[in-house]
């Protein structure tokens, strides 16, 4: 039978070996030395860092960057936000009554202030979502 050690450092991260630490208490898992399932031999020591990454694997850096398909949901998201936030700013700037929802789902008319600073956080969507 094959030997492979599990542990927990200080930091309780959980660590798999072939070798069992000197300063650590560690559980010997037991594995058959010539499993029916090889591969789920070779993913255990994959997960312990035992075996080098599958040639082209992607790495952590690699495998966490926005795909094509993240970009696009962005940019349609982002033109969305824009169509928002102009509607908004042009409400806003033409219309002298402006009434908004509170919390509890009244309508609570803004002040010339409370316009002004609706109007500027308008304009800084724009600036953020319309390039």
């Amino acid at each position: 039978m094959a030997r492979i050690y599990k542990w927990v450092d200080a930091n309780g991260d959980v660590h798999y070996s072939e070798q069992a630490p000197p300063e650590s208490k560690a559980r010997e898992l037991k594995v058959q030395s010539r499993p029916a399932d090889t591969a789920e031999l070779d993913r255990l020591k994959e997960k312990a860092g035992l075996t080098p990454p599958k040639e082209g694997a992607k790495t952590p850096e690699e495998a966490l960057a926005p795909t094509a398909a993240d970009k696009a949901a962005d940019a349609k998201q982002r033109q969305k936000n824009c169509q928002i936030a102009r509607k908004n700013l042009e409400v806003l700037g033409t219309s002298r009554r402006v009434a908004t929802k509170d919390e509890k789902g009244n309508y609570v008319r803004l002040d010339d202030n409370q316009r002004q600073a609706q109007m500027e956080q308008a304009r800084k969507q724009i600036e953020e979502n319309c390039k």
